[in-house]
């Protein structure tokens, strides 16, 4: 088996192995965030410049199971859209953990502007204080990552413009009559009510808009290698039977 891990700010790679150990009967790359974003962002600081080496990684690797966290979410389902416009090759299961995808209120779950004013001292003492595990790469980054969430929060602007966020909240067949997306595969959606990042509608306007998903939620807070690992892998277990 092959599986790929796209995760997402500000985790190092070795916080994975709590729900993902090294097996001898997988293959496991883990592509952490920070390691597209230097590569990529500083070409023309836009988001869409991270989607086109992460579908490169998906097309060369060509995993089994693909697990997304939080930007990673994001970056994945546009990734995998894009590959999937070009060929129907890829046979895979999906798992995703609190992440977004298009509906998302900077204003209800405001860090990405909290961010523009914090240190990343303080930065850095959130993130631990919620149960994450911050690689030390984000410290000499850590001004454009605060100018990548100033161009989240103008995405989400756009996107304010176009769906009125106060009445979607309020209209949950708004959130089901939307364009449904498929994915190439099955896909476990492993949501957390907790998360003081994401809230939990995210989560389930992802799920009804992503063909061949399932729901299963369990409260890990934002990171969820931080807590419930146990019931994490026996969920996971079930999927991959």
């Amino acid at each position: 088996m092959k599986r790929l891990i796209l995760s997402g700010i500000p985790c190092i790679p070795e916080a994975w192995h709590k729900i993902f150990p090294i097996e001898e009967n997988v293959q496991q790359r883990i592509i952490p965030f920070i390691d597209i974003f230097t590569k990529e962002f500083y070409k023309n600081k836009k988001l869409l410049d991270l989607v086109p080496p992460v579908s490169d990684i998906i097309q060369d690797f060509l995993p089994d199971q693909i697990i997304m966290h939080d930007i990673g979410v994001t970056i994945g389902i546009l990734s995998l859209i894009s590959i999937l416009k070009k060929s129907r090759c890829l046979q895979h299961s999906i798992v995703i953990f609190n992440g977004v995808f298009g509906y998302f209120d900077v204003n209800r779950s405001n860090h990405p502007i909290r961010i523009q004013n914090m240190s990343y001292t303080e930065f850095e003492y959130e993130v631990r204080e919620s149960g994450g595990e911050i690689d030390p790469k984000y410290r000499d980054h850590y001004v454009d990552i605060q100018q990548f969430y100033k161009e989240l929060i103008e995405i989400n602007k756009l996107n304010a413009e176009k769906i009125n966020i106060g009445t979607l909240n309020k209209s949950p067949e708004l959130i089901v009559n939307r364009p449904k997306i498929d994915l190439g595969g099955r896909v476990l959606i492993i949501a957390s009510q907790n998360d003081p990042y994401i809230y939990f509608e995210c989560l389930e306007s992802l799920a009804s808009i992503i063909l061949n998903s399932h729901v299963k939620i369990i409260n890990y807070g934002h990171f969820p290698y931080s807590e419930s690992t146990e019931l994490i892998k026996h969920e996971l277990n079930k999927f991959n039977k």
